[in-house]
């Protein structure tokens, strides 16, 4: 099987979502938060021409994007994709993944905008796990039909989906650190969270943070978290109350070493620039 692939420079992320939505077949699954990338677009377009079925899951809300919403969608549905408006009116579905065929399968913290490909700091794995995406088409089509997944679907899965099991995989995570854990999240304020991270420093466990509003230079984005060197979560879900108990998201557990590797060692870098330790 084709080992998982990390996507962390600006350089990488358009041509990763381009190589899947190319690589289609049959069908592509695609989450849309905001989007107003002319390539991916286009590249939708070539695809649905070329006879691959588009499925589109729109978020009903995203801040300053109520006309823009409604405009992607009218030219989604004209180029001849199926949309699907997902999620309350109150809350958001802020997962950004991209399922092609029986793989690959892209989970992202990045939208599919100009500013998210060229100014931030973002994240990204690709993975060819069958299970791993056999069970984000399991999300997707829970979602297109606005079901509930079934209580079983977090069993054994790499999939960390909110507001299912987030929250509860989260504290997992932490809670099994024995040596260290590396946490890129300006947005952590959830109470559990910050309990055992707490815990965590009194145990000796060294607790890292980057919560700063600029990491690498770049706009702080997209968050990881990093535990022992040896696992890390990549993808939309932030350590926020909100992220893990209300909106939809979308997390991958990695645990491929070369992946975390490279993970760690772009933590360690924006962590000399600007990171605090938990005491």
């Amino acid at each position: 099987m084709t080992p998982d692939r990390i996507v962390i420079e600006p350089s990488e992320r358009r041509q990763a979502v381009l190589r899947i939505i190319r690589g289609a077949r049959k069908r592509l699954g695609l989450t849309i938060f905001r989007c107003n990338d002319a390539e991916v677009l286009d590249e939708v377009r070539v695809a649905i021409a070329r006879g691959v079925v588009v499925d589109v899951l729109l978020t009903r809300r995203a801040s300053g994007w109520r006309r823009r919403l409604d405009e992607l969608r009218t030219r989604l549905e004209r180029m001849g994709a199926n949309v699907t408006r997902h999620g309350p009116r109150a809350t958001k579905h802020h997962a950004k993944y991209i399922v092609a065929d029986s793989g690959p399968l892209l989970v992202a913290s990045f939208n599919l905008t100009r500013k998210c490909f060229n100014d931030t700091c973002d994240f990204a794995v690709v993975t060819a796990d069958p299970d791993a995406v056999t069970d984000a088409w399991r999300l997707f089509e829970t979602d297109l039909a606005k079901r509930s997944l079934p209580a079983s679907a977090a069993s054994h899965s790499r999939l960390v989906v909110g507001p299912e099991w987030a929250g509860r995989a989260v504290r997992d995570l932490l809670s099994s650190a024995t040596s260290r854990i590396a946490i890129i999240d300006h947005k952590l304020d959830d109470v559990r969270v910050l309990r055992i991270l707490k815990q965590k420093a009194r145990e000796g466990v060294r607790v890292e943070h980057i919560g700063t509003r600029t990491v690498a230079g770049r706009d702080a984005h997209g968050k990881i978290t990093i535990v022992d060197g040896r696992t890390a979560l990549v993808g939309s879900l932030a350590l926020s109350t909100t992220s893990l108990s209300l909106r939809r998201e979308l997390s991958l557990v990695v645990e491929e070493p070369a992946c975390v590797r490279r993970l760690d060692a772009f933590f360690a870098k924006a962590f000399a620039a600007g990171g605090h330790t938990h005491t």
